[in-house]
């Protein structure tokens, strides 16, 4: 029989990387399969059902023109010659909560097919000033011009809930070491997500996004001495808009429409420090890292639920400009031109399997991302603005142009999951 060197399979699954998705501690599953008569496996079905609880914290900074000699609050130069500072506006919080109901079914052997339903029980995000920011330092609601108010602060947006986004998806383990000790474990996953819910807008409580988002995966592990895995995976996230999203072309000008897409790796390891494999019982730990970097793209950024529910240009605040007095036409959507940026993650899990047909899961993920432009949409396109109509008609030069706009900074993710799995 012909045998496969792991690292033959490891070149290759690099080279057939193309784009995959983030997994979450205790997510590498192993794959079902069916009609698996050598093995006196006739089908094989599960059912997972998972609790999430998120929470997001960054802090909002500002760019701000500083004029040569400009004095500092406490005395002082603030700056010796004309510049570009960030200066502290705004803490950002959002927490969310929700479970995904996991059926998942193998079709032949060692390939399964999944349909994940998050329903999601809360989701919302708060704006504070950040420590040392008043009503009277801040520029986003300045307590002695009210009238050119961007949003308020402090602002809590809508709490957001319901079903959301479908996934539907397939495992396949085109090499599996339990079949053949020789080889290495390598499993392909393409996962198609729905815009089965409704679009987030200011005003609403939906939670999708009105996205086709197509993801893929590829991991590569190999245990050793009984007891530990290490694995390798690399993934990506394709995302397209419908018809129904936010992300819509106002015109030529405009250089950025689509969200940005997704790559990235993790490389991680599972210990086994007791397992019973004749009763289908043990304990692991799953512990790595991975990192994954956001291409530049429109998006809902941390300032979205402020700026989607702006009374910018309404009665509130009339000194405030939805549309740039340089030409800009764009609808206020929320959504703004995102700079790329990287992002760096470890987490920890812990699965065990309590008897036969039941699996417990627990784990733990935090991620930093690193800091980047929230507002950053190109004045136009083609070179030289001369004219109104030169400008893109998402440009906005409250937040988009240079010396106004808003930047990310100590963006943390933490992620408690606890889930239980059926087998059949």
């Amino acid at each position: 029989m012909f045998r496969l060197p792991f690292c033959a399979v490891a070149c290759v699954a690099l080279v057939l990387l193309v784009l995959p998705v983030p997994a979450s501690a205790g997510e590498r599953t192993v794959t079902l399969s069916s009609f698996d008569f050598g093995r006196g496996n006739v089908f094989d079905a599960a059912v997972e059902t998972s609790y999430h609880y998120g929470f997001d914290q960054a802090y909002i900074d500002r760019e701000r023109v500083c004029t040569a000699g400009t004095q500092g609050v406490n005395g002082g130069t603030l700056c010796t010659s004309n510049d570009v500072l960030f200066v502290k506006e705004l803490t950002y919080s959002r927490a969310l909560q929700w479970f995904d109901l996991t059926p998942r079914v193998a079709l032949w052997h060692d390939l399964d097919a999944f349909v994940v339903i998050p329903i999601f029980v809360s989701d919302q995000t708060s704006y504070r000033y950040q420590p040392g920011v008043s009503p009277d330092t801040t520029s986003v609601y300045p307590r002695e011009n009210p009238n050119a108010s961007l949003f308020r602060v402090p602002f809590d947006g809508p709490k957001r809930g319901g079903v959301g986004d479908v996934r539907l998806g397939l495992r396949w383990e085109p090499f599996n070491q339990d079949r053949d000790p020789d080889e290495a474990d390598w499993r392909l996953v393409s996962e198609l997500t729905l815009p089965t819910a409704g679009v987030r807008r200011g005003g609403n409580t939906s939670v999708g996004e009105g996205l086709v988002q197509w993801r893929l995966q590829t991991s590569i592990s190999r245990r050793f001495f009984g007891m530990v895995e290490p694995y390798f995976e690399a993934y990506g996230h394709l995302l397209f808009p419908t018809s129904s999203a936010l992300y819509k072309s106002y015109g030529a000008t405009q250089s950025l429409v689509n969200p940005g897409h997704r790559l990235g790796i993790n490389l991680g390891v599972e210990i086994v420090p007791w397992e019973r494999p004749a009763a289908n019982r043990r304990v692991s730990f799953d512990v790595g890292l991975g990192s994954d970097y956001r291409f530049e793209g429109r998006a809902y950024s941390e300032l979205f639920e402020a700026l989607a529910a702006s009374p910018c240009g309404t009665a509130e605040a009339p000194a405030c400009t939805v549309t740039t007095p340089k030409g800009g036409k764009g609808a206020f959507t929320g959504l703004t031109d995102v700079s790329h940026y990287g992002s760096f993650r470890i987490w920890i899990g812990l699965n065990v399997d309590v008897i036969e047909y039941v699996q417990f899961k627990v784990g733990y993920d935090f991620q930093y991302d690193k800091s980047h432009f929230l507002t950053n949409a190109d004045a136009g396109t083609g070179g030289v603005i001369t004219d109104a109509a030169s400008y893109s008609p998402v440009y906005n030069a409250n937040y988009d142009e240079v010396g106004h706009r808003f930047i990310v900074d100590a963006s943390t993710h933490h992620l408690l999951s606890i889930g239980l799995a059926l087998k059949f």
